[in-house]
């Protein structure tokens, strides 16, 4: 008797501890989210939105380099091409700030050592009797010579005096040309002249031969063919 009271008693805890617990979670339930807790399922993801691609290219145009380490990486980049004898390639980064002086003294020592490399390498271009490299040395010379006075001191020929060369390896070119055209190596004599209009577009005894030898060359393609077709 005593132990089916015990049981009952058991019994009638369990189902008060039960209703107790539900009735907490029936609460809890109820009660609204606090503002800086909500549900796990219902709280937003924090994730981090990629830039757009415009957005990190002016990232990296804004980045921290300064002028000066600018100017740097391009003296290195300059030094490195001269020693390697590639002065054209050198002076392709030059653009109008370096010209009129506007940058650091190391940058404009690489500069100047371009030009002079280039007029160096021209003049031995000449007595090589490559008129066709030389001429492109010193057109490029002249393209990028410095318009800051100081700098243009420094350099060991006037624009004028470039302009004379490049005038010579034109006519030396023309010349060789002539010789090709005399033997009736036209397609030869076209490749010579085409090598002129590389460096003085405005050569017009150049622009006058080659309108001639193509249209001779043509001609003389067309009589063959006919030839050919005759039975």
């Amino acid at each position: 008797m005593r132990t089916k009271a015990f049981f009952c008693l058991i019994l009638l805890f369990s189902l008060l501890f039960l209703s107790a617990c539900s009735f907490s979670a029936w609460r809890t339930a109820g009660r609204p989210d606090s503002p800086d807790k909500g549900p796990v399922q219902n709280r937003p993801e924090s994730k981090e939105i990629p830039a757009e691609p415009e957005d990190r290219e002016k990232i990296k145009e804004t980045a921290a380099i300064s002028p000066d380490t600018r100017d740097l990486l391009k003296k290195q980049d300059m030094e490195r091409l001269i020693d390697r004898g590639d002065v054209l390639a050198a002076l392709q980064g030059i653009d109008q700030n370096i010209r009129q002086g506007a940058c650091n003294k190391n940058l404009s020592d690489s500069y100047i050592r371009a030009l002079n490399s280039a007029i160096k390498q021209g003049r031995a271009r000449l007595r090589e009797n490559r008129p066709d490299q030389a001429g492109l040395l010193f057109r490029t010379v002249k393209n990028n010579f410095p318009q800051d006075a100081q700098l243009a001191a420094r350099i060991p020929m006037s624009p004028a005096e470039l302009d004379t060369e490049i005038a010579r390896c034109a006519d030396l070119l023309m010349e060789q040309g002539l010789v090709a055209y005399r033997k009736g190596q036209l397609g030869d004599a076209i490749s010579i002249w085409n090598q002129i209009l590389a460096f003085d577009p405005q050569y017009q005894a150049g622009r006058n031969a080659i309108k001639t030898a193509e249209t001779q060359k043509s001609n003389l393609e067309k009589i063959g063919n006919n030839n050919e077709q005759k039975p």
